[in-house]
């Protein structure tokens, strides 16, 4: 039961850095794509999970 307060407290927020791709394009100085790295910020999901109850995203 516990556990489902949990996660109704859980809100899904596309990831901000991704922009919820799950991944990044690394570019050079002219623009074009040298890699593709997958997103740190998230590990590639393309959303990070925000529990209500830490403080207001």
């Amino acid at each position: 039961m516990q556990m489902k307060e949990q996660q109704k407290n859980v809100r899904r927020k596309s990831c901000y850095q991704c922009e919820g791709k799950g991944y990044l394009n690394i570019r050079d100085c002219s623009g074009e794509i040298q890699r593709t790295e997958t997103c740190s910020f998230c590990s590639g999901k393309g959303y990070t999970d925000k529990s209500s109850s830490i403080g207001n995203y």
